[in-house]
């Protein structure tokens, strides 16, 4: 992964094309039914699951992708009931850096196993990549919902394990610390919730 004084060497050395990412990245209307006027992009590798091209020794998953691989699916302990959870408060946009042909089938999987429908998917054809940096960021500015600009709607948030490929505001984002299997005891996503639960409860007042 690349590192922080990287990441800034690569924008002091790229400072037009980071611009360009921040800037000029082209409007994302996402059409979809709202039910609670509030809004979770979430994200899926490293906070909600980890996928391999073979199966781990944790509990996984067999996932057909579009293009007709096959890839292995771990879910981040808590993950299915975290989904269900989130569902209950917020309507939710998974927004992956993965290609739309491997995300598609991984919401599938979870909507099968947690029963509930996700609302929306975007993925690495909805990024702006930066190849200097290897990149590929998820400019929520740039996105409306049924036309309708996010600021309009009463809460954002946006639930990722990577701080630095979102181009947000920082008091929206919600930071999960990254996850691989055999973290068996994880109990990230339990403590997020409850997090999110509080927050939410707080802003209703």
């Amino acid at each position: 992964m690349i590192s922080r004084s990287e990441i800034k060497r690569v924008r002091y050395c790229n400072k037009e094309l980071f611009n360009v990412a921040i800037n000029d990245t082209l409007p994302i209307n996402v059409d979809m039914e709202i039910t609670y006027g509030k809004i979770c992009f979430l994200d899926l590798d490293n906070t909600l699951l980890f996928s391999n091209e073979v199966p781990t020794d944790y509990p996984c998953h067999a996932m057909m992708m579009e293009n007709g691989e096959e890839i292995y699916i771990n879910f981040r302990p808590g993950a299915l009931e975290f989904v269900k959870q989130l569902s209950e408060l917020y309507d939710i946009i998974v927004w992956s850096a993965g290609s739309y042909s491997y995300v598609k089938p991984a919401v599938k999987l979870i909507e099968k196993l947690s029963g509930i429908k996700l609302s929306e998917i975007l993925s690495r054809e909805d990024t702006f990549p930066f190849y200097p940096a290897g990149l590929f960021f998820k400019n929520i500015h740039k996105v409306t919902i049924c036309n309708t600009p996010l600021t309009e709607y009463a809460d954002t948030i946006i639930v990722d394990d990577n701080k630095r490929g979102v181009i947000s505001c920082l008091e929206n984002m919600i930071f999960v610390e990254p996850w691989i299997p055999y973290h068996a005891n994880d109990s990230v996503l339990e403590q997020i919730m409850a997090f999110i639960k509080k927050r939410d409860s707080v802003r209703n007042r």
